[in-house]
């Protein structure tokens, strides 16, 4: 793979038994309207149902295949480690060689056609340092495709997203979020993050650790969707409990100024 190629974007998954996701999750970046290079690197994390066979279709671990400016690469945990751990595996193989920016896509969620080149060219419009968008929500308790799931709340989020605003919750959902290379070099890991109480909620501490020291753009289109599944962890009664105690700690700590 060429290093440094100029708007070069790699793109950063993960994915665990989600094999009814999994051909789209490969299939939303290459049919991105984007006349640049797309890598995407997604790390399986130890599935136990055919993920990582509909992946190995595709390709193998450390194989690239050039097709429109398009290259994949997978690889697979021999057990389970967890959402941070698999996300930090594979920020690490997306950073190299050396892309221009790194966006983040959990494996059953999916971009528009149009979502890397609008992000990028609002990045580079505005000076941002990386960018979240609205979204559209999927919804898979009967309620649908919610449009501009933001905006159906009522919720407003200004153009910068400051860590003073961040640090009221977070108003940033994975699968929106492209940045400069840069912006990753020195944040800790979330697995790092983890160790520091925050369970599973990675993404929301690595989002104020940098908005803390970078700027954050917030685009108003929605240019991904999310789907919100009964059991994720934000909406299994089981794990709702304990979602929501991380999500104080994090929100409180975000209000101490400790990111």
């Amino acid at each position: 793979m060429i290093i440094g190629l100029k708007g070069h974007v790699a793109v950063a998954s993960i994915t665990y038994n989600q094999e009814d996701f999994v051909s789209m999750l490969v299939e939303t970046t290459r049919a991105q309207v984007y006349d640049r290079l797309i890598s995407h690197s997604i790390v399986d994390d130890a599935s136990t149902d055919q993920s990582y066979n509909i992946l190995d279709k595709y390709w193998s671990e450390d194989h690239y295949s050039y097709d429109m400016n398009r290259c994949l690469r997978t690889t697979k945990f021999e057990s389970n480690r967890g959402s941070n751990a698999a996300f930090d595996r594979a920020i690490e193989i997306a950073k190299n060689p050396k892309p221009e920016y790194v966006a983040l896509l959990e494996g059953d969620d999916y971009y528009y056609p149009d979502k890397i080149r609008r992000s990028v060219e609002f990045m580079e419009e505005k000076g941002y340092d990386a960018v979240a968008t609205d979204i559209d929500a999927d919804c898979h308790d009967g309620r649908g495709l919610i449009k501009n799931a933001w905006k159906s709340m009522g919720i407003e989020i200004p153009e910068h997203i400051t860590y003073e605003y961040l640090s009221l919750g977070n108003r940033i959902y994975t699968c929106t979020f492209i940045a400069r290379r840069e912006v990753f070099n020195d944040a800790p890991t979330m697995m790092e993050f983890k160790k520091r109480g925050y369970g599973v909620l990675g993404d929301y501490p690595l989002f104020l650790w940098i908005a803390k020291r970078f700027k954050i753009g917030y685009l108003d289109e929605a240019l991904s969707v999310k789907r919100e599944l009964p059991l994720s962890i934000s909406h299994n009664p089981e794990t709702y409990n304990e979602f929501a105690q991380i999500y104080a700690k994090v929100v409180a700590d975000a209000q101490a100024g400790l990111f």
